[in-house]
């Protein structure tokens, strides 16, 4: 049985709570009800890690609804006003170190970490994301790897 919004939102109020995000002018809602494809500017995997191969399907399981504050989009090619931020999860492999190619995020550190340990840490400076993984975890989505180990 798929549970929705109002289930999760009850277990998850932080991160059910409409906000602003202040870097990209937006705001924002978390959600499990997913819309068109062509909405979702961005995907972020949970528990996937860069330079590494994805090997199975990529399941997404929720999404913020980003409704644009500003006149014209981020970049021309993105959904605007209304865009999502996916989320999802994937088996992966890992291949070789993290790249940084010149139009994507700077990648700083790489960490494989047991469930628990990955929440705290994204805790500290990253509560949402923190929440993101509690809600895959829930889900039945994630599941703690069997040792920890880091990578930078």
């Amino acid at each position: 049985m798929r549970r929705g919004d109002a289930f999760w939102s009850a277990r998850f109020p932080d991160l059910f709570r409409e906000a602003y995000v202040d870097y990209a002018d937006a705001r924002v809602r978390y959600t499990t009800e997913l819309a068109s494809q062509e909405l979702v500017s961005r995907l972020h995997l949970v528990a996937v890690t860069p330079a590494a191969e994805i090997v199975g399907e990529v399941r997404c399981f929720a999404a913020h609804v980003a409704d644009s504050c500003r006149e014209r989009p981020f970049r021309p090619h993105l959904p605007h006003p209304r865009s999502l931020w996916a989320y999802a999860v994937a088996d992966v492999r890992i291949v070789g170190e993290p790249t940084n190619p010149a139009d994507g995020e700077t990648v700083a550190e790489v960490l494989e970490l047991p469930l628990a340990q990955a929440v705290a840490y994204l805790q500290e400076d990253d509560p949402v994301g923190a929440d993101v993984v509690r809600h895959a975890h829930a889900l039945g989505l994630v599941a703690s790897p069997a040792s920890p180990a880091s990578r930078r």
